[in-house]
């Protein structure tokens, strides 16, 4: 058991009395009684607190108080200590504002803001605001730092209980702590798409941090946020509250904002569609983020064009019945589809934007329902076709295979049959293949079918089928050639890595109850997570190499999510990139030893540490003891002893003869190396 050293006593302390300053809220300009009115005063003020939040009022009578003065009258003011700083928020946005009477609007803030301004200087200072900003460019925050990192390491963050931490991960050093804090978050925490921000959620609205020591970046106040968005360049942000569109204001709409980054600027408002509209995200951001659309009406399609959030042309597209749509993700292309009416038939539409000019459509027949997928790169599109049987109560499923980059947008088709269940698609980020999961039937054990489209303009082939894998989904590496083949839900988190270069698998591991997984951005780590929203038992989460063997296992109570920092798009060139893949197998000794030097470094840092603690506890274990012992005379006489009776033990010594010695390895037991944690 490792002591607590008193930094981090004192840590802990900071902590809790930071929580405690931000649950204690101050409540301003009460009227003035006197002691005949204070009690009716008081039970009002209570009733309006409890109808909002939870407080300990029922445990310690204390964390209510209105101050009087020497002659009873009260000082307008009151102080409340909530259960929780979420209490505390909920309390000061109903309290501040609050029309008490005719006479008075009350004022409410936290204590630990009511000390912040208290700390303010009377006199304003310009100069002090000058003092403070940055001389030079070069003193601003870099967006991109940890993309500096001499080892490439890469970073993910953890979320659990009301503690917010980040990492730094590296397969030789593991683990390493960068930053973590407290209340951070009120509830969810997102990377921008770059990696650039880290936003966290509050009840006031989004903030956003950056930089080597995570300094606030900028805020979006929007009350009660539920939703967040991105554009993909981070320039533009979507929020959202869920706000019934009965109760927003028209003029003003607060439902879902759009703001500018760099700014805070908000730029737009709109509303929800619907009250029960809960689909996210409400708007849908081309790859470039030029622009945003959403089906508005039954029969529109509504597309913006940023920075001055108008309509294009200032007017929808008109397609009657469309029912979703997807841009492509590396052209301004937009795909939809629209259903049989009547004896018109389904269609799959390809348009260019702003031109509108229609590029390529597939009438389809039959057709319940309709999945648009592209690949990463644009090149493909795949319309995943859920169809009826003639006797309309059957499905089947046929797969519609765009090849966009080809002369005339040819279309090739997989078919499905009727008793073949269809559990997972997806592509290949980088390439040109994709896999299935199907079965047929319900069933436990799965088939993954691995299809290549053999280049922009070739024909579709199939490269291998696994069979009878326990999978329910599909994680391709973001570098492509690799991929996981998960069971989450109830397969109790069955885990296979497999190389589809090689057409061969790499290796098998089980996280058992495993509800989230994750590539690291770089594609050379996986990490698998249980999440206490979705199961309460055994919540932490494992990092594991390209390869499937356990890096890293960390239980954490609470844990509510675990995210990669993603990474910017690479200024390489294709060719640059085969150049540096070429130049590896050159340099890969080099830093074959670097790890190797940095293991020896770790293994005798390790050791170091243990001796210290040793002899720390030894030195420790003698000075009580030497402590105990002149204390023996004081501990007799309390107890009423006179003298020590001593006792005597007959001690019996043994002796074994050694006739013979055989040594036999135990292969089921892990021999212990010079990386174990064990002395």
């Amino acid at each position: 058991m490792r002591l607590s050293t008193e930094e981090e006593i004192a840590e802990e302390r900071r902590r809790w009395h930071e929580r405690a300053r931000h649950s204690v809220v101050v409540v301003d300009k009460l009227p003035k009684v006197n002691e005949e009115k204070f009690g009716r005063l008081r039970d009002y003020l209570v009733k309006i607190i409890q109808n909002v939040a939870s407080t300990r009022a029922d445990h310690d009578p204390l964390t209510f108080s209105m101050p009087q003065g020497p002659d009873g009258m009260t000082y307008g003011m009151a102080m409340c200590t909530c259960v929780s700083p979420e209490d505390a928020l909920r309390l000061v946005l109903q309290l501040n504002g609050y029309q008490f009477d005719r006479a008075h609007k009350l004022s409410a803030c936290t204590l630990a803001e009511a000390e912040r301004v208290l700390s303010l200087p009377e006199i304003f200072n310009p100069d002090s605001i000058q003092d403070r900003l940055p001389q030079d460019v070069s003193a601003v925050p870099y967006k991109k730092w940890w993309l500096l990192d001499p080892r490439g390491r890469d970073q993910y963050l953890i979320r659990h209980g009301d503690e917010t931490e980040i990492f730094w991960f590296d397969p030789v050093t593991m683990s390493e702590h960068n930053d973590g804090r407290m209340r951070w978050a009120d509830s969810y925490v997102r990377w921008s798409p770059r990696g650039s921000y880290l936003a966290t959620f509050h009840i006031q609205g989004i903030a956003l941090w950056s930089g080597p020591n995570w300094d606030k970046f900028m805020r979006f106040p929007h009350e009660n946020v539920k939703n967040l968005d991105f554009s993909p360049c981070e320039r533009f942000l979507i929020t959202s509250n869920e706000l019934d569109p009965k109760k927003d204001n028209g003029k003003e709409p607060t439902g879902i904002v759009v703001w500018e980054v760099a700014t805070g600027k908000k730029l737009r408002g709109f509303q929800l569609l619907s009250a029960e509209s809960t689909d996210w995200p409400a708007f849908r951001w081309s790859h470039d983020g030029q622009y945003f659309a959403r089906i508005s009406k039954k029969d529109f399609l509504s597309i913006y064009e940023t920075p001055h959030m108008g309509l294009i042309d200032k007017r929808s597209l008109k397609i009657p019945e469309v029912q979703d749509f997807s841009w492509s993700p590396a052209d301004n292309l937009l795909a939809y589809w629209t259903p049989e009416v009547g004896d018109t038939p389904a269609r799959v539409t390809l348009i260019e934007i702003p031109s509108r000019q229609e590029v390529r459509q597939k009438a389809l027949f039959s057709v319940h329902d309709i999945k648009l997928d592209w690949q990463a790169d644009g090149n493909f599109l795949c319309c995943k076709v859920d169809r009826l049987t003639k006797s309309k109560k059957g499905k089947f499923t046929n797969f519609e295979l765009f090849r966009v980059r080809a002369k005339d947008i040819p279309v090739e088709v997989l078919e499905y049959k009727e008793k073949d269940t269809i559990s997972a698609f997806a592509w290949e980020p980088n390439g040109y293949r994709f896999a299935i999961i199907h079965a047929e039937g319900p069933s436990s054990s799965y088939d993954v079918s691995l299809y290549s489209m053999e280049g922009l303009s070739g024909q579709l082939k199939l490269l291998t089928t696994l069979t009878k894998r326990t999978a329910s989904d599909i994680f391709w590496s973001p570098q492509g050639g690799f991929l996981v083949l998960a069971g989450l839900g109830q397969l109790n988190g069955a885990l296979e890595w497999y190389n589809v270069n090689e057409l061969e698998s790499w290796g098998s591991g089980e996280h058992f109850l495993c509800t989230d997984v994750e590539w690291d951005p770089s594609g050379r780590f996986f990490a698998s997570s249980v999440s206490c929203q979705r199961n309460g038992m055994d919540s932490g989460f494992k990092i594991w190499s390209i390869h499937g063997k356990e890096l890293e296992h960390t239980g954490k109570e609470k844990l509510y999510e675990i995210h990669w920092r993603p990474r910017p798009k690479s200024l390489l060139s294709a060719d640059q990139v085969k150049e540096v893949k070429r130049d590896l197998k050159i340099k890969r000794v080099a830093y074959e030893k670097e790890d190797d030097d940095l293991r020896e470094t770790k293994r005798s840092g390790i050791a170091a540490l243990r001796k210290q603690m040793r002899d720390e506890f030894r030195a420790y274990e003698a000075e009580r003891l030497e402590l105990y012992a002149a204390d023996e005379q004081m501990r007799m006489k309390a107890l009423g002893i006179t003298h020590v009776v001593e006792e005597f033990v007959d001690i019996v010594e043994e002796t074994e003869e050694i006739l013979d010695v055989k040594q036999e390895v135990d292969r089921a037991k892990r021999m212990i190396d010079s990386d174990d944690d064990r002395d």
